[in-house]
């Protein structure tokens, strides 16, 4: 389905640069499917009730997204998004 990325807690890193960088070189990234799911709008549609706040769910809402994965062969592919990053 995809490699899950998250930001360490304490990086300079903002998820949002992070984004941009991968979508500047053509590499399509997506939400964490999990994250806070209590802030998506179709939560409105929902009788709920939230017992303890969900700072991880959020941290992960924040700082998480993922790329995607195939059945074929992705060395180069990964290679490439690893040497963006160094």
């Amino acid at each position: 389905f995809g490699f899950s990325l998250i930001i360490k807690p304490g990086s300079n890193l903002k998820r949002k640069d992070v984004i941009n960088k991968l979508q500047k070189n053509n590499i399509d990234c997506r939400p964490i499917v999990t994250g806070n799911f209590t802030r998506n709008d179709v939560m409105k549609y929902f009788d709920y009730e939230i017992s303890h706040d969900l700072k991880n769910a959020d941290y992960l809402h924040e700082n998480g997204f993922f790329v995607g994965n195939s059945q074929v062969d992705l060395e180069r592919e990964i290679n490439f998004l690893a040497k963006l990053f160094e």
